[in-house]
């Protein structure tokens, strides 16, 4: 029997929570610019129960630390029940933090999951063989160093961004994972593309974000080495994925699902 996994949605926006979903994630993994003001955190709070509730927190420059660190702070006050850090400062600061789990975010993880990757899905030759494949799939998961530096810096639990091949994980102990269910991360953009003038044919500065491009449609990106488009969010540029969960034979330390969009 498969266990009971946690189903959390990433709330794009500040719109209507929708029903049937065991947690609600706000923030952006990628953009300063979408951390939730204290206002905003006080709002969903008082729509859920903050222990249900997810704050993700985006790469951060020397200058937009201290906004990330107040939105953990207050969080953290309001009782949620995770942040989710993307960003070496931001970790240094907030790791430890009390009462409230940190989560390493995929950014933190160095998944390589770009179209340009080896073909796992079989043995391409004698020379990787299943551990070698599970390996380049999982990389970050196999070095014991990185893992306990991050338990160290009070992480318990890491996010996983699901590999172009599926492959078994490695038997882990002592964390929990949260599996993206819909989405693969493949790049990060230079800049934002609702931060360019097309009249003007220049880039204003991010002092001019007005978060534009919540509640916006994707922008679809074509690649050639893929069949599908890439979505362009903000700065990140996602793969949509559709995992079978049924057939994944996951170890149940993945208790917990995330995904982009409703269904």
């Amino acid at each position: 029997m498969s266990p009971k996994r946690s189903n959390y949605l990433h709330l794009q926006g500040s719109g209507p929570i929708p029903e049937g979903w065991d947690g609600i994630r706000i923030g952006s993994e990628f953009c300063s610019q979408l951390v939730p003001s204290i206002e905003d955190l006080r709002s969903i709070s008082e729509k859920r129960d903050p222990g249900s509730l997810s704050l993700v927190t985006p790469v951060a420059g020397p200058d937009e630390v201290a906004d990330v660190l107040r939105a953990v702070t207050a969080a953290v006050s309001m009782g949620w029940g995770e942040v989710v850090v993307n960003d070496w400062g931001v970790l240094a600061e907030a790791g430890g933090t009390g009462g409230i789990g940190i989560t390493a975010g995929r950014l933190l993880m160095r998944f390589r999951r770009g179209p340009g990757v080896f073909d796992l899905s079989e043995d391409p030759g004698d020379e990787l063989d299943l551990t070698t494949r599970r390996y380049f799939a999982w990389g970050p998961l196999y070095d014991s160093p990185f893992l306990a530096f991050l338990k160290g810096k009070g992480v318990d639990r890491v996010e996983l961004d699901p590999p172009r091949h599926w492959l078994p994980l490695p038997d882990l102990d002592g964390l929990c994972f949260s599996l993206h269910q819909d989405s693969r991360l493949i790049s990060v953009s230079a800049a934002c593309p609702w931060l360019y003038d097309e009249k003007k044919g220049v880039w204003r500065s991010v002092k001019g974000c007005g978060r534009h491009c919540l509640g916006k449609d994707d922008i679809v990106m074509k690649s050639e080495m893929l069949t599908e488009p890439l979505l362009l969010r903000g700065r990140a540029i996602l793969e949509r994925v559709e995992l079978d969960m049924d057939g994944l034979n996951l170890p149940d330390t993945v208790d917990r699902v995330i995904c982009e969009r409703t269904p």
